[in-house]
């Protein structure tokens, strides 16, 4: 049983990781986190009525029947030109042909005819021409006199067998729109972290920014016009989100003696609410009038600064704002890491 031990054993891991990334990103609901393989847009054949030519890993192009047109031939028009219906493969140029010079270029009912690049050939450009040149082990097989098709290996496509689908995951291709941002879950599985204001498999679908509450560290969400928004942050938080912790004046507590630090705004500036008697940026001086009322204890002197400011000039066996604390004899102690003893 040790294969069943190890299913729950990656099943927990990968249920560790939703979780965490349903923490990280907390606005996000679980219910719109999908696991997303890459698939070959041709698979199933999203054309209604025509065939399905991968151009890329990632795109396609649809080959209408005669009298519709459209990127998924959906549109019925028995008036169109036959070049509407996109009939040639492999990017060859469609070009029109009067009826007068069809019956120089193409059979009868035909009224167009296919300008196919140098490495095709064919009524629709559906040929390879040259020497056999099939990639990652196609086999070659001649379809006329000059030309021949590659049948390709599992997992390999294109005219030539060029597209290696082997290696392609979820997020090969940046599929997230609007600035999402991919991750590989269970590679090749994958999941989209849209922006705040996108939701959907591939945050392709608009909301009004404020819907999931994207603000965080207790930001408040204001709707703006239409479905823009704008998170306003707590003093100590910035950001698009208030994702950011911010250093504000109160950051690193300077304000002395009691006093209170108030943050202004959100830009983070603040200043110190004194207590009685007490002044200074950061409440570290006195009163002109305290200082010269209270400053004469146990032989301390008033000194005025700018007569704005106040201080207490103690003797050195007294300390504090008033030069009303004593120091014992040891202070500061003398004797390193020893007991002192008062004599």
């Amino acid at each position: 049983m040790w294969w069943w031990t190890n299913f729950l054993i990656n099943k927990s891991y990968l249920l560790i990781f939703v979780l965490i990334i349903r923490r990280t990103i907390g606005s996000l609901h679980y219910s719109n986190i999908h696991l997303q393989n890459w698939t070959n847009p041709c698979e199933p054949n999203p054309c209604r009525a025509g065939t399905c030519e991968l151009v890329s890993k990632l795109t396609f192009s649809c080959h209408c029947i005669p009298y519709v047109h459209g990127s998924l031939c959906e549109k019925l028009n028995y008036a169109q030109k036959s070049c509407e219906s996109n009939p040639c493969y492999n990017q060859g140029l469609c070009s029109p042909i009067s009826s007068k010079g069809s019956s120089l270029f193409l059979s009868s009912n035909n009224n167009f005819m296919c300008l196919c690049s140098s490495r095709h050939a064919g009524k629709l450009c559906q040929e390879n021409v040259g020497e056999c040149s099939c990639l990652n082990g196609g086999i070659c097989y001649n379809i006329s006199n000059d030309g021949y098709k590659c049948s390709c290996p599992i997992m390999f496509t294109g005219p030539f067998c060029e597209h290696d689908l082997r290696n392609t995951t979820f997020c090969s291709h940046s599929p997230c729109q609007h600035n999402g941002t991919c991750i590989l879950v269970q590679s090749p599985a994958g999941i989209c972290l849209c922006q705040p204001g996108y939701i959907g498999e591939f945050c392709e679908k608009r909301i009004p920014f404020c819907q999931e509450n994207p603000c965080r560290n207790n930001g408040t969400c204001v709707p703006l016009s239409g479905v823009d928004g704008q998170c306003l942050c707590q003093p100590s938080f910035s950001g698009r989100l208030c994702e950011y912790p911010q250093r504000t004046f109160c950051s690193i507590d300077p304000c002395r003696n009691g006093s209170t630090c108030i943050v202004l705004n959100h830009t983070g500036d603040g200043f110190c609410l004194c207590p009685p008697d007490y002044a200074g940026p950061y409440c570290e001086y006195i009163t002109p009038t305290a200082c010269k009322k209270n400053c004469h204890h146990n032989g301390g002197k008033c000194a005025l600064i700018d007569n704005k400011y106040g201080r207490c000039l103690c003797p050195k066996d007294v300390t504090g704002s008033y030069c009303d604390t004593p120091l014992h004899p040891c202070a500061p102690n003398p004797c390193g890491l020893l007991k002192y003893k008062f004599i």
